[in-house]
This record gives C-alpha cells, sequence and structure tokens, in this order.
C-alpha cells in the first residue's frame, strides 16, 4: 500500500506511476478534520519499486511530483 497527506489545497487529483511508466494508478482520496489523505493498493514488489507521484489541480495543471520507493 502507498499512503500520503496531501498539504496543498490546490491538489485534488493524484496519478501515480511505476519507475517504468507501464502502470498509472488513480489513488483513493479522503478528506476528515480538514486534513487530506490518499492512498492505493499496490501488489507487493518481488525488488525495490519506485513510483512517481504526481498532484494536480482540478483543472488539470500538475503542480508537484513526488517520488517513493517500495521495498
Amino acid at each position: 500500500m502507498l499512503f500520503g497527506e496531501i498539504t496543498d489545497p490546490k491538489i485534488e487529483k493524484l496519478k501515480i506511476e511505476n519507475g517504468n511508466g507501464l502502470s498509472i494508478l488513480e489513488p483513493k482520496i479522503v478528506t476528515k478534520n480538514d486534513k487530506t489523505f490518499w492512498f492505493v493498493f499496490v501488489e507487493e514488489p518481488h525488488e525495490t519499486e519506485t513510483y512517481i507521484i504526481k498532484g494536480y489541480t482540478a483543472d488539470g495543471q500538475l503542480v508537484e511530483t513526488v517520488t517513493q520507493e517500495l521495498d
């Protein structure tokens, strides 16, 4: 599972790519008590997998990119 908190209020949509760009996932976004979190289930990697997390505004403008590794 990958998860995190969205701290930029402009971000309304996320897309997550695996390191080789073959898979694009759209995580679930949940807001609770004025905090916004996201999560997505991924297959357990057999080796270290790199994910690129991209945050977009409602009109599709890219505002943030983060890289995360999962062992």
